[in-house]
């Protein structure tokens, strides 16, 4: 369970087909994370999704590093929901 007193943290995944394999491609706590979230533009960046056991998990690995085996399903199942929200929300004016 989730300390409410512990920092926020923050984790960036990028699926791109040629590598295969999700990448984490940021991360941030605190502070840090915080600022993640108030700047990015929520009409136009991907969803943020809120699931504290794998956020820890993913939080372990280092930037760059791409997501192993025991955490592909996972984030498989997180990056097919991510898609598909994008794809209804295609061609809609977000202006």
């Amino acid at each position: 369970m989730h300390d409410p007193d512990s920092p926020k943290k923050v984790v960036g995944l990028q699926y791109l087909p040629v590598n295969g394999l999700p990448q984490v491609i940021f991360k941030g706590c605190g502070p840090i994370a915080e600022k993640i979230l108030r700047q990015r533009d929520t009409k136009r960046s991907h969803r943020v999704i809120r699931d504290q056991a794998l956020l820890d998990r993913l939080y372990r690995l280092p930037v760059d590093s791409f997501v192993g085996a025991d955490l592909f399903g996972l984030v498989a199942v997180v990056l097919a929901h991510v898609f598909a929200v994008d794809e209804h929300l295609k061609g809609k004016n977000l202006d």
